[in-house]
């Protein structure tokens, strides 16, 4: 299953300068308006908290997750580090099997690398950086119109944070458990702070929520880089991920 860690202002405006969308912004509007945010954010925290239900035939797995994200600026880009510990189980018919999971990853602007330790078995994985698992926000639009096709939602409230919403749904259906994602960035700095995730059918497979964000944390540099243990083997997916440069379009500029 894909995993999607998709899963992450500066300045305290007054009210009658947020960014708020009127009835008549257009999807591009609102893209503007996030990346315009997003551009001052310098670095920041964040708790993440993750729900998954999967179902298919007689195979069912569920799981929680909880963990931090930290986000320094490199340039035009985010670098990211994540760590989430997830629990659950996984039913086949009658049959149950119980998991825990520790997964770090970074981003570093070029590759996705990921860690992964359940109940002692270690695993990595290097991505390309831009793809829809990329948590930085720019990026991640740019892997979306080039996957999906988009479509903006009413405004809402998530909590107590204003929140612009946008729907993705995948050009090509294909396999992928995932057919369509909606996404709530903040109003304020422009981060995710809810995605949700839907299958072919409609249902929920899986809901990332971000909080209690501290932005202009000081983070160190050497946050983002992640030591693969010696023995542990990388699964390099970075050909199969990184799309020819002319289907790569450019997000709106803020």
């Amino acid at each position: 299953m894909t995993k999607t860690l998709l899963h992450i202002g500066l300045f305290v405006l007054p009210l009658m300068v947020l960014p708020v969308a009127a009835a008549e912004d257009t999807l591009e509007d609102v893209q503007k308006r996030i990346l315009e945010v997003w551009s001052r954010q310098k670095s920041l925290t964040a708790k993440v908290e993750m729900k998954v239900s999967f179902v298919r035939g007689p195979q069912r797995m569920d799981s929680t997750g909880s963990g931090t994200i930290e986000m320094l600026r490199k340039g035009d880009l985010m670098m990211t580090r994540s760590e989430l510990k997830t629990t659950g189980a996984r039913k086949q018919g009658e049959q149950e099997q119980k998991f825990e999971t520790l997964t770090s990853a970074v981003d570093n602007g070029e590759f996705v690398i990921s860690l992964e330790d359940s109940q002692g078995n270690k695993r990595a994985t290097k991505g390309v950086s831009g793809t829809t698992q990329t948590s930085d926000v720019s990026r991640l639009f740019t892997a979306l119109t080039r996957e999906h096709n988009l479509k903006l939602l009413p405004n809402e409230k998530f909590g107590d944070v204003a929140v612009f919403v946008i729907e993705a749904e995948r050009k090509v259906q294909g396999q992928f458990p995932v057919a369509k994602m909606v996404l709530s960035f903040s109003q304020d700095h422009g981060y995710l702070v809810r995605n949700l995730l839907y299958t072919r059918e409609g249902d929920l497979l899986q809901q990332v929520v971000f909080s209690d964000f501290k932005l202009d944390a000081d983070i160190p540099a050497e946050r983002f880089t992640l030591e693969i243990p010696e023995g542990v083997k990388v699964n390099d997916m970075t050909q199969r991920q990184r799309p020819p440069a002319a289907s790569q379009p450019a997000p709106p500029k803020p």
